[in-house]
């Protein structure tokens, strides 16, 4: 119900250009495989109803006790990254949902932190490399950030590699995560970072965030604001200069 809501509001009230799920659409990790296919299959029709192109993140809980092809074919998508350009803006989505071993894909475990296979990370700077203003998007957040006791705790095993890819590339405005499950933000290098609340906790039932972005060519300057909805209503910004040293 939360979540319908949340699809309605957009439709009636936001009229986003594009939809993207962050990722942790099933919740339990003791949830039987049947019954986490049937979850991944309500949330993929509720969120299709949305008036405007969807993307999917893959969050941990999702491959609990699926394969990361089984989230795949039932959200209907072919791939776990993607790049979009809308405007004069680039958005992209990439995995955080390998394992560290072997750079293998994540499949059927309880619980893991996230970490970006090599091959992933080359994928990632080969889709910033543009001269558009560009929003990246995962699951798990590059930064280290509070976690449910109010901890900080690390979201992806390397992300010191991760951080670094967006830091070579000055068009890239923001970083959005989910994950982590309250909404918080934080600034790190000159890179802006956004992590929205998640909808597996009770405090984060029908919390979703809107995402302004406006681009000023002649000044090469580039504006986001990032407002956050559900119990825990939160807005952030962020501006940055597109070819030079200033964030």
């Amino acid at each position: 119900r939360e979540r319908e809501k949340v699809v309605r509001d957009c439709n009636e009230e936001v009229h986003p250009d594009i939809g993207i799920g962050g990722g942790d659409y099933v919740e339990r990790s003791g949830v039987k495989p049947e019954k986490a296919k049937m979850q991944l299959r309500e949330i993929n029709d509720i969120f299709k109803k949305i008036d405007a192109p969807r993307r999917y993140a893959l969050g941990n809980h999702d491959m609990r006790v699926l394969s990361k092809e089984e989230v795949m074919e039932i959200l209907e998508i072919h791939s776990s990254h993607n790049v979009t350009d809308m405007g004069d803006w680039r958005i992209v989505v990439f995995d955080t949902n390998f394992n560290k071993e072997d750079d293998s894909d994540r499949s059927r475990q309880p619980y893991a932190e996230g970490y970006v296979s090599q091959k992933e990370l080359r994928w990632l700077e080969a889709a910033i490399t543009t001269d558009r203003p560009t929003i990246v998007v995962s699951h798990h957040s590059p930064i280290t950030a509070y976690n449910v006791d109010n901890v900080l705790a690390r979201n992806i095993a390397n992300e010191e590699s991760v951080r670094a890819v967006s830091e070579r590339h000055q068009n890239v405005i923001a970083v959005v995560s989910g994950h982590t499950p309250r909404p918080q933000s934080a600034v790190v290098n000159g890179v802006h970072y956004f992590i929205s609340d998640t909808l597996v906790s009770e405090a984060g039932l029908g919390a979703f965030a809107t995402i302004e972005l406006q681009y000023f060519p002649l000044a090469r300057r580039a504006t986001v604001r990032f407002e956050h909805f559900g119990l825990r209503p939160e807005i952030y910004t962020a501006e940055a200069y597109l070819g030079r040293n200033e964030r």
